[in-house]
């Protein structure tokens, strides 16, 4: 017969205190991974963790040792994705939701502070795909892109660039919408000079 065990479990360590109720039943293997389990009525909430575990005395997440620590749920149907700055041995954790992937699909993403990078979301194409995204809409007159800003101030939604840097943007101020693109002599192609530029422009009504 399979071996059962009613407490928590270690697979090279020993396991910290997890709670004895069966709310939260963990298996902790070697120093920093975690799985856990709920109790009854929570069949749909179980979790893995990265130097975390749910402590039973103080009824709260909490780092094993030091570092930083991550947490990836199941939870009524959800994924959900959780980060948490370094922390120390037995310290309460703050996490931020990082990812929540809904039942039906929608996926949402929250910005981390980090000093590692300016971007909230990044793709890369390193491959030979023709497209580092592709936006489809069969839902007929609903928005594709919605690029909102709080504020009435002037923002750049988009900005685009290539290997010559920036070569236009996209903006918005109070209730208007600016095109801006960039003109660099240095990529200017068949220039000649312009004779007549006076009377052409005498023309001009």
């Amino acid at each position: 017969a399979s071996p059962v065990f009613t407490g928590n479990v270690g697979i090279g360590v020993t396991p910290e205190t997890w709670g004895t109720n069966g709310d939260y039943t963990g298996l902790q293997v070697g120093t920093g991974l975690s799985l856990y389990g709920r109790g009854a009525g929570d069949e749909d909430r179980v979790g893995m963790m990265g130097n975390a575990y749910h402590d039973a005395t103080n009824d709260r997440y909490e780092y094993i040792g030091t570092g930083h620590a991550t947490h990836y749920a199941h939870s009524d149907g959800q994924h959900i994705f959780q980060v948490a700055p370094s922390g120390t041995a037995d310290a309460a954790i703050s996490w931020t939701t990082a990812m929540t992937i809904d039942n039906n699909g929608k996926t949402s993403l929250s910005t981390v502070s980090s000093s590692e990078t300016t971007d909230a979301f990044k793709v890369n194409n390193n491959g030979s795909n023709n497209w580092c995204a592709n936006f489809n809409n069969s839902g007929g007159s609903n928005s594709i892109i919605i690029s909102a800003q709080s504020g009435t101030g002037t923002v750049t939604h988009h900005q685009f660039n290539n290997s010559n840097g920036q070569v236009g943007t996209i903006k918005t101020a109070g209730s208007s919408t600016s095109y801006n693109t960039s003109s660099d002599y240095r990529l200017k192609e068949n220039v000649t000079p312009m004779s007549g530029a006076t009377a052409q422009t005498k023309l001009l009504k």
